[in-house]
């Protein structure tokens, strides 16, 4: 960390990245200009970030809360811009009318949430440039959309109703599962069943997730999982997420192969003693199935850094690692 107008840091570790989509290797840089890359080879996180290629900037995007028909009520949305717009749509199951609430908004969460790799929405991570349903309430169905564009960044619902949202036809390949409201078992549908356990004092979530039909390459994988500060587990019979016995009687799925990269303090060791450029290393471990992968993230600009936590594979051991968030 450099005491200049420009400062560094570097943070290594793994995560779990259960996500079937594939992820392009090398160095990209986002629309704050902070660079990621992914390499796939011993101990490549010592290497200097080169041939970064910058990622499309959505500029139409909007922050606010809007009508589901598009319009709005007393405060127009304000204008923002990222590399992928969101749209998170509450729309009410059968049964409870109401209108649905839209929320649009920009990647403007953790830092690893502002590349081409997920977002959060309670209690889900995402793979970007998809839509997705689920439902984790007996009431409320949750659409997310990210789009590299504003228009058109919707999906259909299997659940039109009062809310007016457009007709979803499919009519097979969904289960059943379970949703534990006092004082029983509630039921939803969906493409897989998930259990959904935060760190900290958090109350698990359970229900159901629906794929849009336009991306049937992009699947979330089975089994127990991390990511970041979360641990969930995802099955796809009926009901097999009615108790948490499966995600809680033992460690999430082992990933075939080890992290083999630097630790952070050989990291801290290896930066560059000048910050001179937009390439200021940033380090984590990424692990993509049975494949291992190291990021590298780099920022410009002035960095307050805070010491945490980073979680890794449920029912291991945890390391103290640094925490970066950007201050503009």
């Amino acid at each position: 960390l450099s005491e200049g107008e420009e400062q560094q840091s570097i943070i290594m570790d793994c995560l779990d990245y259960p996500l079937e989509a594939q992820l392009k290797l090398g160095c990209r840089r986002n629309y704050e200009g902070i660079v990621l890359c992914l390499c796939q080879s011993p101990l490549c996180n010592d290497e200097a970030p080169a041939n970064i290629v910058d990622l499309p900037i959505a500029r139409d995007c909007l922050k606010g809360r809007i009508n589901d028909d598009g319009t709005f009520n007393y405060v127009h949305p304000k204008a923002c811009f990222s590399n992928f717009c969101l749209r998170e749509r509450n729309a009410i199951a059968p049964d409870y009318g109401s209108a649905p609430s839209v929320g649009l908004s920009c990647q403007d969460g953790r830092l690893f949430e502002k590349f081409d790799l997920f977002v959060y929405s309670l209690p889900f991570y995402l793979p970007v440039g998809i839509c997705a349903a689920f439902q984790y309430t007996s009431y409320m169905i949750t659409e997310v959309c990210t789009c590299p564009a504003l228009k058109n960044c919707t999906s259909p619902s299997r659940f039109p109703g009062i809310s007016g949202l457009p007709l979803d036809n499919r009519s097979t390949g969904f289960i059943t599962c379970a949703i534990p409201e006092k004082p029983g078992f509630k039921q939803c549908t969906g493409h897989l069943c998930f259990i959904v356990k935060k760190d900290g004092n958090y109350v698990p979530a359970y229900g159901c997730l629906t794929y849009d039909d336009r991306f049937p390459s992009t699947r979330l994988q089975l089994g127990k999982y991390r990511l970041l500060d979360t641990a969930f587990f995802l099955c796809d019979t009926d009901m097999c997420n009615q108790n948490d016995v499966e995600l809680d009687s033992a460690p999430p799925r082992q990933i075939n192969g080890t992290c083999n990269c630097l630790p952070p303090a050989a990291a801290a060791a290896a930066s560059p003693a000048v910050a001179t450029t937009s390439d200021l290393p940033l380090i984590l471990g990424i692990a993509v199935s049975a494949a291992i992968l190291i990021a590298l993230a780099v920022a410009v600009g002035v960095f307050r850094v805070v010491k945490g936590r980073w979680p890794v594979q449920m029912g291991g051991k945890r390391q103290t690692v640094t925490v970066i968030s950007v201050v503009s």
